[in-house]
């Protein structure tokens, strides 16, 4: 099970994936669920050949019409190529065709941004048209906007787009004429540029970005034990200023490997993020976690194998991926949970405040085992006492931060390793920082 998408205005769950059967009956790649069974949709997509087997990658829905991107090119009962719309009856042909260097090449992602279907991936061209790895679609014809002249074509792959307060945001691996990457970047109305300047490092991979509670959020394969100027583990959030890495994110094997998130989902209050991970922040995890803005919170649930997708449908969160058991069950692919079933575990954090977003101070390198430095971006107008807690919100010790310095330099060779907050009282400041 590659994906799953939840149609609230016809209330229907959406399964796409590699799959040839539901149960005993044919449904090749995509179905739909009600709640009762599954129905087909058309004929679905080809049948699996000697060395490959389609898969359907991604929905997408607006005003104009509900879509599926396949890695495909036999989409229902006629031939479509990659991309094709739902009319209720059958899947229809809207004439995408993407190459790269004069052969058909197919696109990875699917999005919807302002209300227009953002089709991304490694192509340089559609309907004969030159491209970059991005086209839209307005519900009547194809564009090829976003083409930056400073960027080569080698290596040009975009994925996920999504509109953050009033730019256009998308992840893709893009190289300059000088050699240059970037990860994620931001339209400027001419050109991409970087955001923040993080994600500079060919070894960072991203799969998904979203917006929740007014913060960009970008998830994926980056680790800062192979890049140290990664923003975070897997997930990371930038408020339009800086990045945070979301009290240390998720990863495998206490971040000696990097874990990784496939997939994100907004529903109320919480972001869902699941995919292959045994930990989140300071709790051990199984591919599941929930984020509320400030802490996260897991389930003791094992899952033999990896999640790829989630998605809210009715009360109840439904996960597909590689999986067979789930808590010793035989569970194959897909499986759901009551909402208020999914956690029973929480972080807290004893006696220091809780909003560690809001800061007046950088620290780094964070993760570090010796020395940081405690930068602010100006002097301040008196002496400024910073306090330091433990995990537990014991106070540790205190220092005077001078008013005429902006930087200092802190031993914290002889802590335990753990997570620790500096605290600036003065002015309400914290920040986070891991001792390993």
């Amino acid at each position: 099970m590659r994906t799953l998408y939840t149609d609230t205005v016809e209330n229907y769950l959406i399964l796409g994936g590699s799959f040839s059967f539901i149960g005993n009956e044919t449904r090749r790649g995509v179905s739909r669920w009600d709640g009762f069974q599954f129905a087909e949709m058309d004929c679905g997509i080809g049948r699996c050949g000697t060395n490959v087997c389609p898969s359907v990658a991604a929905f997408a829905k607006n005003r104009f019409g509900f879509y599926m991107l396949a890695f495909s090119d036999s989409i229902g009962c006629e031939r479509i190529n990659y991309v094709a719309k739902w009319n209720s009856i059958e899947w229809e042909n809207i004439g995408f065709e993407s190459y790269l260097d004069g052969t058909s090449f197919f696109p990875y992602y699917f999005s919807i941004v302002d209300d227009i279907l953002f089709v991304a991936g490694r192509f340089d061209s559609i309907q004969g048209r030159q491209a970059q790895g991005l086209a839209i679609w307005d519900g009547l014809r194809w564009d090829t906007s976003f083409i930056d002249p400073y960027r080569s074509f080698d290596n040009v792959g975009f994925g996920e787009c999504v509109r953050y307060r009033n730019d256009l945001i998308c992840h893709n691996i893009l190289q300059d004429t000088a050699g240059g990457i970037l990860v994620i970047a931001l339209w400027n109305g001419n050109h991409w540029v970087s955001v923040g300047g993080a994600f500079s490092n060919r070894a960072n991979s991203i799969s998904s970005v979203l917006v929740f509670k007014d913060e960009l959020y970008v998830a994926g394969g980056f680790n800062r034990n192979l890049d140290p100027e990664a923003p975070g583990n897997s997930i990371a959030r930038w408020n339009g200023e800086r990045w945070d890495d979301l009290n240390g994110g998720v990863f495998l094997n206490n971040n000696f490997y990097p874990g990784l998130v496939h997939d994100m989902v907004v529903y109320n209050d919480n972001l869902y993020v699941v995919g292959e991970f045994d930990h989140a922040g300071t709790l051990p995890a199984n591919d599941i976690a929930i984020w509320d803005g400030s802490h996260w919170c897991t389930s003791v649930d094992s899952i033999e194998g990896y999640v790829s997708s989630a998605s809210i449908f009715h009360d109840s969160l439904f996960i597909g991926g590689g999986f067979l058991r789930i808590g010793g069950d035989s569970m194959p692919y897909l499986a759901k949970c009551k909402l208020d079933q999914v956690s029973d575990t929480c972080e807290t954090v004893i006696g220091v405040p809780e909003n560690i977003a809001a800061t007046s101070f950088t620290v780094f390198p964070n993760p570090t085992d010796q020395e940081i430095s405690i930068l602010r971006p100006h002097v301040a107008v008196q002496d400024q006492q910073i306090d330091l807690y433990d995990f537990l919100g014991r106070h540790l010790f205190s220092f005077i931060f001078h008013r005429s310095h902006q930087k200092v330099n802190l031993d914290i060779s002889d802590l335990s390793p753990g997570i620790y907050f500096i605290y600036g009282n003065e002015t309400g400041a914290k920040t986070r920082v891991v001792k390993y």
